[in-house]
């Protein structure tokens, strides 16, 4: 079987046992969901092409550590982790090195996760999608300051409180990638100063790399129509519903 749905967690004893099942041996897709927590654990296809990892310190275990090992993306959909879970997981995200997407919906406890060890985990990634969260200012500016990541390509922060980051550090982050969103969702408002706003266009217009870009909902009146227009007019895909232009 390749994609098996579960209603509870795997230690990594319990595991070994699981895939030691001959139906469950090859499964590169588990989906977990409890109480209106939703976890996606999608596998490499050949674990054995996957070195052993080194042995992680003990203080740096997770409920989800055993699945890292062999993991290549990951989604957690309203999940009701405590903190040290959280920090826990982007840890295994910088030890192991071999995660490329990370989703994450509706995560409300994240001001106790440091700035720069999820900034860190981030830049470890191909696609990232945080939205609907509360990252705090100083961890928005973090992850958007941080040097140049050498793989990632997707960044969605739909939802995000941006009112009080710098535009000019959200563009160079953007502008760098592939695609980016960071449109408003739900009840979480794109809340981008007017300055702010002008400066981000000004940094994406001499991207070479951009191609997607969503500000879903976000006010951009205040952006010079001559600026706008040259910036957003390399892209390929631009998506701006309901937003004031």
């Amino acid at each position: 079987w390749k994609h098996v749905k579960l209603k509870t967690f795997f230690n990594e004893e319990t595991l070994g046992e699981f895939l030691k099942i001959e139906r469950y041996s090859k499964v590169q897709i588990l989906e977990i969901e409890r109480k209106g927590q939703v976890i996606i654990l999608e596998f490499y296809p050949n674990q054995l092409l996957i070195q052993e990892p080194e042995e992680a310190p003990e203080d740096q275990g997770s409920f989800l550590a055993a699945y890292f090992k062999n993991l290549k993306k990951l989604t957690l959909f309203s999940c009701r982790a405590e903190s040290a879970d959280w920090n826990n997981i982007f840890h295994q995200i910088i030890q192991q090195g071999k995660l490329k997407e990370l989703t994450v919906k509706t995560w409300l406890n994240c001001d106790s996760t440091p700035p720069d060890i999820l900034a860190t985990a981030i830049a470890k990634l191909e696609v990232v999608k945080m939205v609907e969260t509360s990252l705090n200012h100083d961890q928005l500016t973090a992850i958007f300051s941080a040097p140049s990541s050498q793989s990632l390509t997707e960044a969605d922060f739909s939802g995000s409180q941006v009112q009080d980051v710098s535009g000019q550090v959200i563009g160079k982050f953007a502008a760098k990638l592939r695609k980016f969103s960071l449109g408003s969702v739900g009840s979480h408002k794109c809340m981008m100063a007017p300055r702010e706003a002008e400066s981000f266009f000004q940094e994406i217009l001499s991207s070479q790399t951009l191609q997607y870009l969503d500000l879903a909902k976000c006010n951009l009146r205040s952006v010079d129509d001559s600026l706008f227009t040259e910036a957003v007019g390399k892209l390929k895909t631009l998506k701006l519903e309901w937003a004031k232009l």
